[in-house]
């Protein structure tokens, strides 16, 4: 999807339900399809520019379209397993899985920092995924999940993330 792509959802209001609030989603569908795109764009550019606090949550929803793209290319199955390495609080790879699983999706991810899952759960709470937090080291994943259960996985490099077709 492309930022002109992205930006008519947003300014049509298909992605609403990305926004953690409806203050900032009503104040994003206010600017006009241009400036989406703008801002948008501004999300790819090195540095990368943000004119306010509303780039935080817009950047948030072009993650998870960026996310979304990512597992459609992938063909990612509704009813697959994904696992994600130390997300942190960071929701976007869940909520873009959400999206193309119709609730049928499961998703594992190992964490250690116990204040960042309280975040991470809290966010994902309204999501229609089976979701299971493992508070461990993910070097100890075979403890937890048996061999060939885990249909898709993903790594976060240092500001991308990269999509693996298969962990197992």
């Amino acid at each position: 999807m492309n930022f002109p792509e992205m930006a008519r959802k947003i300014k049509k209001g298909e992605t609403d339900r990305l926004f953690f609030t409806d203050e900032v989603r009503e104040k994003i569908t206010q600017f006009s399809t241009e400036e989406i795109e703008s801002r948008l764009e501004g999300f790819t550019r090195a540095p990368m520019s943000r004119k306010d606090s509303y780039d935080i949550q817009l950047s948030r929803v072009y993650h998870i379209l960026s996310s979304e793209k990512a597992f459609r290319n992938l063909i990612v199955r509704k009813d697959s397993t994904l696992v994600e390495m130390a997300p942190g609080a960071g929701t976007h790879i869940v909520t873009a899985f959400d999206l193309i699983s119709n609730g049928k999706g499961k998703y594992v991810a190992f964490n250690l920092n116990k204040k960042l899952t309280s975040d991470f759960k809290n966010q994902t709470e309204d999501l229609n995924l089976d979701i299971r937090i493992i508070e461990d080291d993910a070097k100890n994943a075979s403890a937890y999940i048996p061999k060939k259960t885990i249909n898709q996985g993903v790594k976060r490099p240092t500001c991308t993330s990269r999509f693996e077709k298969k962990l197992s």
